[in-house]
């Protein structure tokens, strides 16, 4: 789960990760990873550490 500390401090070191754009939606907004992730129900601070943690050929 996300800490309060990373939150509150509003930055982490996924940030640049998360807000990375991976394409437009149907409106033509620009979608990030984390807004992706998010949609997904999926915490992209918690995905981001997960895949962190995996080799780069596992987390690609």
């Amino acid at each position: 789960m996300t800490s309060s500390a990373t939150i509150l401090s509003g930055r982490s070191k996924f940030d640049d990760f998360l807000f990375a754009p991976v394409g437009e939606d149907r409106n033509g907004m620009i979608v990030s990873l984390l807004s992706a992730l998010a949609r997904l129900d999926i915490d992209p601070w918690e995905e981001a550490a997960e895949l962190a943690r995996l080799p780069t050929e596992a987390a690609t």
